[in-house]
Parts: structure tokens; C-alpha cells; sequence
């Protein structure tokens, strides 16, 4: 009896091999389903709307600062800067209200910045400009501290 062996020349029926063709053809398919998925999430979107509680999370935190001053100091703010002003006004360094030296380090690590203002830094309590904005409303004797720079259409407005 002779030993045979199969032939391999040929694929037969169960063969997995694909053609140069048809490995293309499942990329372009999958490139497709994976381009349409992007565009669905929107990462831009995704973008924007995290900036966007970050900002919320930083007025949160100037205003929170701000109270922990007050009742530090029973009911009254205590900064060199003089009171709050009636009218919005940019947190900064110069040419607006300097809220940071009356907060940092006691109240606040560093003085938060808006995340998606270019222009918006800190360096330290006499060199940043904040990106955000603060006043006392008269007609309530409440606070406001706001994100003029918020995307999607979105009002970022702290009100204590």
C-alpha cells in the first residue's frame, strides 16, 4: 500500500486564504463603520462640553473660596483689594479685581484659569489673568462669579 498525501496545490472547500481584493474590501467596510462612529461621538463636542465643567468646577471653587473667607472672617470679606465690585469685572492680576492674593494659599492651592481661553494663565498671585469674571449683585447681596468664554451656547453662572 502506498502512502498519499493530500494535494496542496489547490484550495479545497474549507480554505480561509482571501484575496488581495477582498482584504481591501473588509478595510474599506471597517474604515467606513469606524468613520461614521467618529462622527456620531462628535469628539469636538466631547471637547467642549468637559471645558465647559471644568469652567463650572472652577467658578464653583472661587465662589466656595470666597465664602470660606467670609465665615473665616465673620461676615465679612477681608482682601487687600478692597470689596467686590458692583459691576462684572475680570479676576486678574491688574486692570481688573486681584481676587487671588486674598484666596491663595489659604482657600485655594492656585487660582484657576479658564481651560479654553488662550489668553488665560496664572504664574502666581501677581502675574495671571483668570478668564473669568466676579461682581456683587446689589439688588440680591449675592455673589457672581461667570465663564464668559463657555462653548456649545452654554451660561456658566455662579450665583451665592
Amino acid at each position: 500500500m502506498a502512502l498519499q498525501f493530500p494535494d496542496t496545490t489547490t484550495a479545497g472547500p474549507l480554505s480561509w486564504g482571501l484575496t488581495l481584493t477582498q482584504t481591501f474590501l473588509i478595510l474599506f467596510v471597517m474604515s467606513v463603520i469606524e468613520g461614521g462612529t467618529i462622527l456620531i461621538v462628535d469628539p469636538w463636542q466631547q471637547l467642549a462640553s468637559t471645558r465647559n465643567a471644568e469652567r463650572m468646577n472652577d467658578v464653583n471653587e472661587i465662589a466656595n473660596a470666597f465664602y470660606m473667607d467670609f465665615a473665616d472672617h465673620r461676615g465679612t470679606f477681608s482682601c487687600a483689594s478692597g470689596p467686590v465690585p458692583i459691576e462684572l469685572s475680570w479676576i486678574q492680576s491688574s486692570g481688573g479685581y486681584n481676587l487671588a492674593p486674598c484666596l491663595v494659599p489659604d482657600y485655594l492651592v492656585q487660582f484657576p484659569h479658564d481651560p479654553g481661553d488662550a489668553g488665560a494663565y496664572y504664574r502666581s498671585v501677581k502675574d495671571y489673568w483668570s478668564g473669568y469674571r466676579i461682581m456683587l449683585n446689589i439688588a440680591t447681596m449675592r455673589l457672581v462669579v461667570t465663564a464668559p468664554s463657555a462653548e456649545l451656547g452654554a451660561t456658566i453662572q455662579v450665583e451665592r
